[in-house]
């Protein structure tokens, strides 16, 4: 219905402008706290989406709504929190953290957002950390030590899918697939 558009509108933009002004204020004297924040504000998100009222009184949508803006805001705070090459490692474990509670909780929406993540951190490293220092030792690098901890966490996803692929839709395992 209308209301509950407008409700789910209101669901969205509040966690949306209340980051961008918390992250204005924290980011301008305490800097390093700002990914805190945010991590913070995502894990409240998702708190708030597990506890708040029981199934019969809430809708399902809504509870979709508020763990969708919690995976959200938690694949925010890692650039935020951390820079360069730490960007790609934090988002290639969450994207496998994502893909693991997505099972866990029978939510392919998170899945299929651990996915997109995954999608994210592959672009970074081959857009991002694809250089290599002249001095550099083989196997003894920092670019080397990046890719093979997002190639763990994208075997740790696939082992995932391997042994729930009756739940993964054909959507989903297209997806990955391709990503592998």
């Amino acid at each position: 219905s209308v209301q509950d558009s407008f409700d789910l509108g209101l669901t969205t933009a509040n966690p949306g402008f209340y980051f961008l002004a918390g992250y204005t204020i924290i980011n301008q004297k305490y800097p390093d706290a700002a990914g805190f924040f945010t991590f913070l504000l995502a894990f409240f998100y998702l708190l708030l989406a597990f506890t708040a009222g029981t199934k019969e009184r809430t809708s399902e949508l809504f509870h979709r709504f508020l763990i969708a803006i919690g995976v959200v805001l938690a694949v925010i705070a890692v650039p935020v929190q951390f820079h360069e090459s730490w960007i790609t490692v934090g988002w290639a474990a969450e994207a496998a953290a994502l893909t693991y509670l997505g099972f866990k909780l029978r939510f392919p929406f998170v899945r299929m957002v651990g996915q997109c993540v995954f999608f994210f951190s592959i672009f970074r490293l081959f857009l991002f950390e694809r250089d290599l220092p002249p001095d550099a030792v083989a196997f003894f690098n920092v670019r080397f030590l990046i890719f093979l901890a997002v190639f763990a966490a994208l075997l740790f996803a696939a082992y995932v899918y391997r042994r729930r692929r009756t739940e993964a839709g054909n959507d989903e395992k297209i997806f990955f697939s391709v990503l592998l």
